[in-house]
């Protein structure tokens, strides 16, 4: 069985339920009438339905935290199949083209999480193949490395800057090729270069949960829906509404912000356990394999090493399975993530600085 170490994802990231919740502040404006309260009800239980939630694969089983779903398990035994269906909800429809409808993870008949972005149905489907692949208890076909082997048993070869290398299947000593040994020199270099990466890596994984994300959109949507009610009452008392129209507006801003930050750790946390982990071996005494061509890694200290064969970043200490979501190479996931942090962060000091202009202006 695979999950010896518990393996966390998030399942839906909250982006979905903090756009419904941004779009419903165009309603605030006409909170006069009783249609945009109406809608905006309707808005925040469409949001509900899409709050973060994470999915725990563990040996004994699957555990769901946060979300519609939150506390609902099964073990390895009762889970008999996982699949990616389409729904009947529409996504959006542009022009003549056809129509793109929600896709929802179903397990068992049991449906865990939709998604409508092309990003997030392909993350759905490999979380589908993770659960399959626990419940059956064997790892999908893996494509055989074209790399040198063991003369003796026929394993891949475990690269390594030396004349000879021990098989890590069968034991015999083993001449290594002047090209791997140049290859694994090469490689050394590489990760020299990559060390820059370790850091972001290390910050990427340690994404906001799913309850966090929850109460900062939560909180987000109250604090804006509040402006137009705590104004009113101000203006009765004979009071100016501006400040209890702005202040909370500025509030919601930063709080979106913030929500949008910890929304970024947890797509570049999915980006990087689904479409960068090695792939952990059954056998603890063997190397890690390279997540694109299945080579031996030859691993250090690093969180990030480099296949000598392919060149292709993997990141260590993560059991991911066959997990095989297409995210580009661990360098682009780790710019669109600095990049979605600093669009955040630009939204929250945003809200900031309405807030600091506010205080100024109402001395």
């Amino acid at each position: 069985m695979r999950f010896t170490s518990p393996l966390r994802l998030p399942l839906q990231t909250g982006g979905t339920a903090l756009t419904i919740v941004l779009l419903s502040f165009i309603l605030i404006p006409f909170y006069w009438g009783l249609w945009p309260l109406l809608v905006v009800l309707l808005m925040a239980r469409d949001a509900s339905k899409r709050r973060a939630s994470d999915i725990v694969l563990s040996q004994t089983g699957i555990d769901v935290h946060g979300g519609p779903h939150h506390g609902f398990s099964w073990t390895w035994d009762d889970t008999k199949s996982a699949s990616v269906e389409t729904t009947t909800e529409l996504f959006y429809k542009k022009g003549n083209d056809p129509a793109v409808y929600h896709r929802a993870l179903v397990v068992d008949d049991f449906e865990l999480a939709r998604a409508g972005a092309e990003e997030e149905v392909a993350s759905l489907t490999v979380v589908a193949s993770l659960i399959n692949e626990g419940a059956t208890g064997a790892p999908a076909a893996a494509p055989t490395p074209n790399v040198p082997t063991c003369s003796s048993c026929g394993a891949p070869l475990t690269p390594i800057d030396a004349d000879t290398t021990r098989c890590a299947h069968c034991g015999s000593d083993v001449s290594v090729p002047a090209a791997v040994r140049n290859a694994v020199r090469e490689s050394a270099d590489i990760r020299r270069d990559r060390l820059r990466l370790n850091e972001g890596v290390r910050r990427a994984l340690t994404g906001g949960s799913a309850s966090t994300t929850n109460r900062l959109i939560f909180a987000c949507g109250l604090s804006a829906h509040s402006a137009v009610p705590l104004a009113f009452i101000a203006f009765v008392e004979g009071r100016s509404p501006v400040t209890f129209l702005v202040a909370p507006l500025a509030i919601a801003v930063v709080l979106a912000g913030t929500a949008r930050a910890v929304i970024a750790k947890r797509v570049a946390t999915r980006g990087l356990v689904l479409g960068c982990a090695a792939i952990l071996p059954n056998d603890p005494s063997q190397p890690p394999a390279c997540r694109r061509c299945r080579a031996p890694l030859s691993v250090g200290d690093e969180l990030v090493t480099t296949c000598v064969y392919c060149r292709a970043a993997n990141v260590l200490g993560i059991d991911a399975g066959s997990a095989t979501l297409d995210v580009g190479n661990l360098d682009d996931v780790l710019a669109r993530h600095r990049r979605s942090l600093f669009q955040s962060w630009l939204l929250a000091l945003g809200g900031v600085a309405l807030l600091v202009a506010l205080f100024f202006v109402r001395r």
